[in-house]
């Protein structure tokens, strides 16, 4: 009898199914997951998941590499997301890269087709925001008010005073209301109060929750205005790890160097952060010095559908504060206090409300090329509402030079603003000769007073694009030439 067949031993046939049957409930995720890094690591595997974030996002994704594996979790290379088409053409930088982002997901939650992770690792992310970029995200934007003319503060009683370089051709402008409260006020309105409490202290879960965190290393974040390539506002340098979701945590997060407008500061500044599931709190700061300026800030963020969001900061009052400003010269401050406060939803731009007011007052500007500048008092008040921005009123006073300003811009990609400057006819050809260094022409007309001159400013854009008036008769340049005008050349004589 042949052993295959005798009682009680198995037949070889039967041993195979029975491993096979053991083997296939393992080898399959296997084989799922190489089969998904396979055609991850095709261009048509990239394609799929960029376009899936862009249909989610609603902007131009690229990437240069996805994998996924057990060991390292979910990674992804070279991931970059477009500005909005209205403002691509004028914005260098994308709106957000990232080297490097790497997930380490939670691979039990996934069977059951949940989508947590435990850690999440992003190396030298850029985000580079526009002003205007509120404007592509709004999703309950008001309709448009009717088109009228721009409320300028006063008119120009005499002929225009301009160098006689040649006309540029004008480009073709509408307008929109922009309040025009350019009168000088009684007195300075009272600046917002905040108040910046501390977060409440962690409370101990009843069971041990672990803590999510989100890694950042060499990020750095530039709030630009479209068409203008000088940051008004970059943060580099920054290193953290965010606690943001499990149980209780506390962190920081380091921002190695600040600049504004082409000035940077290296101070380094520390802001604590607090994770209570579901909200996220930062600060309130201890009082960091930025460019010799004494701020404070804080605030939360709940993780939570639609993101509910709150932050206040403020510059206390203080005294004697003195910096360089790029183009300019150097500026000292006698007085100085300013108040912010913003709140909403971040998703729903037009659920955003926010304040801002600022005043000094002693204001001393000096360059290389002409005397010293006073202004007795400067003021700034701006607000949110609906999604509409409105600066009701900018005021920088002195005998010699002023400057008196408004400004709206509504969500759907309109903006309106007038400058008038104010100066003594010595001081408005410095002006106008730094214009003419770059070949454009500024003009100022007369006020009623022969020791007066005027011009008024008037910035406007849409969707298509927007351009700067250099006065009633000047010529119409972009934002961004402007800029450089203002920063690269200096007036020959006073």
């Amino acid at each position: 009898m042949d052993t295959a067949d005798r009682p009680g031993r198995k037949r070889p046939w039967f041993r195979r199914r029975r491993f096979l049957a053991a083997a296939l409930p393992l080898a399959a995720p296997l084989g799922v997951w190489l089969a998904t890094s396979l055609w991850l690591a095709t261009p048509w595997g990239r394609s799929w998941v960029a376009g899936k974030i862009s249909s989610r996002l609603g902007l131009e994704t690229r990437l240069g590499g996805v994998s996924l594996t057990p060991w390292g979790g979910l990674h992804v290379k070279g991931l970059t997301l477009e500005q909005p088409p209205p403002l691509k053409a004028e914005v260098a930088e994308p709106l957000l890269s990232i080297a490097s982002a790497r997930a380490w997901p939670v691979w039990k939650a996934w069977l059951h087709r949940r989508w947590e992770v435990s850690s999440v690792e992003l190396e030298s992310p850029r985000a580079v925001i526009p002003l205007q970029l509120a404007l592509h995200f709004s999703r309950l934007a008001p309709p448009p008010p009717p088109v009228v003319a721009v409320n300028k503060p006063m008119e120009p009683t005499s002929p225009v005073v301009s160098l006689p370089l040649g006309q540029t051709p004008v480009i073709p402008l509408f307008t929109i209301p922009v309040p025009s409260p350019l009168a000088a006020p009684s007195t300075t309105p009272p600046v917002l109060k905040v108040t910046l409490a501390p977060p409440p202290d962690p409370v101990a879960p009843s069971c041990f929750v672990p803590t999510c965190w989100i890694s950042i290393r060499g990020g750095s974040v530039a709030i630009v205005s479209a068409g203008n390539p000088i940051p008004l506002l970059e943060a580099a340098g920054i290193q953290t790890s965010v606690p943001a979701a499990g149980g209780p945590a506390d962190s920081s997060l380091q921002v190695s160097t600040l600049g504004s407008l082409g000035t940077i500061c290296n101070a380094p500044i520390q802001i604590p952060l607090r994770w209570q599931a579901p909200v996220l709190y930062w600060g309130p700061t201890p009082g960091h010095s930025i460019a010799g300026i004494s701020a404070r800030f804080g605030g939360k963020i709940g993780l939570v559908p639609g993101l509910p969001i709150l932050a206040e900061g403020e510059i206390p009052a203080q005294s004697d504060l003195k910096w360089n400003a790029p183009g300019l010269g150097q500026m000292e401050v006698h007085h100085l206090r300013a108040a912010g406060r913003f709140t909403g939803y971040l998703a729903t731009a037009s659920s955003w409300q926010g304040d801002l007011q600022a005043e000094a007052a002693d204001i001393r500007l000096s360059t290389p090329a002409q005397p010293v500048i006073g202004f007795d008092r400067a003021a700034l008040t701006a607000f949110q509402r609906g999604g509409v921005v409105t600066c009701p009123d900018a005021r920088l006073v002195g005998d010699t030079l002023s400057f008196l300003g408004n400004a709206t811009a509504i969500p759907d990609g309109r903006f309106a603003g007038v400058l008038r400057i104010v100066a003594e006819p010595s001081i408005a050809s410095g002006i106008t000769a730094r214009f003419q260094h770059g070949g454009r022409r500024m003009a100022f007309a007369q006020l009623g007073t022969p020791d007066r001159l005027a011009a008024d400013v008037q910035w406007i854009a849409n969707t298509s694009g927007s351009a700067i008036q250099l006065g009633a008769q000047g010529d119409t340049v972009p934002p961004g030439e402007v800029f450089r005008l203002l920063k690269d050349h200096s007036p020959s004589s006073p």
